[in-house]
């Protein structure tokens, strides 16, 4: 994976491409981010990905799946700085779920933009140094 040109991907939009019928602009989109191996994700997605597995079998077949897409440590220094993104959040009045400020602030760290659907990352760009992407819809 080259940083420089790797994408963190949200459980959001994970969670968008593996519904039973996803807006194919969403496909081509996460699929060239595997393909050209871009994709990148941190340990809290993908909690958020397995914990909503149907079963065993499903739960199994998601893990096995997300095996080959990259993914970034999250470090004593990272949870620091998700400690500080989150208070300085919250002196700003916003209070956001702790997930979401980790990742924000993992992506932050390792320089990665990311690709979401989820409103809170677009909340903490605007307070923040965080990049984020358009989803293709």
């Amino acid at each position: 994976m080259r940083r420089d040109s790797a994408v963190l991907i949200d459980s959001s939009v994970w969670i968008d491409y593996l519904r039973y019928k996803p807006p194919a602009p969403l496909v081509e989109e996460v699929n060239e981010l595997i393909l050209e191996e871009k994709a990148v994700i941190i340990p809290p997605i993908l909690y958020e990905i397995l914990v909503g597995a149907r079963n065993e079998v499903v739960y199994d077949s998601l893990r096995e799946r997300f095996s080959g897409v990259s993914q970034v440590e999250i470090s004593a220094t990272i949870w620091e700085e998700s400690a500080r993104l989150g208070f300085s959040l919250r002196r700003k009045g916003l209070v956001l779920p702790t997930t979401d400020v980790i990742i924000s602030a993992a992506a932050i760290h390792y320089g990665l933009p990311i690709l979401h659907a989820d409103r809170h990352f677009d909340m903490i760009a605007k307070h923040s140094s965080l990049k984020i992407l358009p989803r293709a819809s």
